[in-house]
């Protein structure tokens, strides 16, 4: 038991220093010995490992194999949890390899089994929030409101304030072409509970909404004055994002894939 935690601890290090080899043979010799065991609850782990290594890769055909097979141990264990994340990486996996309508059939099986799955509140409201991304990325504004409504009241009922603040962001984005005051209403709300809890990259990718709807609006001297101040913002973030950071997709679901 303690070496099946030691190679689990190891992963993540592994990953890190891009030593592929060593992470294979760990991913292999943790899999023989829950095969071993007949332990069909572990197995579904290590292919969520595994598929979330190839995922980091931007290997995402490859990594939904390895989500769907944990997907299906996961159901096979009877463990909901699991499945219901392993539902919500497939999905991920999908979108990221552009095959945009198994997507979301993943996410919408992810949110019918975190509905009746104790726990899964945080999965659920991800999920949401990611469905609601692909929609404004297409520019499916009604379509995307829908989801990020769903996904604020979630948010607001769990507490989750970075998530509260990055909604009503979203929600601005959807609103910018059509309202300008109501996309300035909720670009203001987001700001003010980044401000509440000291968010350096909410804030920055507030500034950067704010100067993007005045330039829109022809008041660029305005734009600059909030572009000025996410580049201050910008360089607060101390931290690297990864690729799969759900709070960065909400970033790049309205500007792109260039870093905020």
């Amino acid at each position: 038991m303690l070496f099946r935690s030691i190679e689990w601890a190891m992963l993540p290090c592994v990953r890190v220093l891009d030593e592929l080899e060593e992470e294979s043979d760990i991913i292999r010799e943790l899999l023989q010995g829950y095969t071993a065991a007949g332990d069909i609850a572990h197995q579904a782990a290590v292919f969520l490992a595994w598929g979330d290594g190839k995922f980091a890769r931007g290997l995402f055909d490859r990594g939904a194999e390895d989500y769907l097979r944990a997907l299906m141990l996961a159901d096979q264990a009877r463990d909901s949890m699991r499945a219901v994340r392993a539902a919500l990486r497939l999905a991920m996996a999908f979108e990221g390899a552009g095959r945009l309508r198994d997507a979301l059939t993943n996410y919408g099986e992810c949110l019918k089994r975190a509905d009746r799955t104790r726990g899964a509140a945080e999965i659920r409201l991800e999920a949401l929030i990611r469905v609601g991304n692909l929609y404004l990325r297409g520019r499916k504004f009604a379509e995307a409101v829908r989801f990020f409504k769903a996904a604020l009241s979630a948010a607001h009922a769990s507490g989750n304030n970075v998530a509260e603040g990055y909604l009503l962001l979203q929600l601005g984005n959807c609103d910018a072409e059509s309202s300008r005051e109501s996309a300035l209403r909720n670009y203001k709300a987001g700001v003010a509970i980044f401000k509440a809890i000291g968010s350096p990259a909410g804030m920055a990718y507030s500034s950067l909404c704010l100067g993007n709807l005045f330039l829109r609006n022809n008041q660029p001297t305005d734009a600059l004055g909030y572009f000025k101040q996410g580049v201050e913002q910008s360089e607060a973030v101390t931290y690297s994002r990864a690729n799969d950071d759900l709070f960065l997709s909400c970033e790049q679901a309205y500007f792109g894939s260039r870093r905020t």
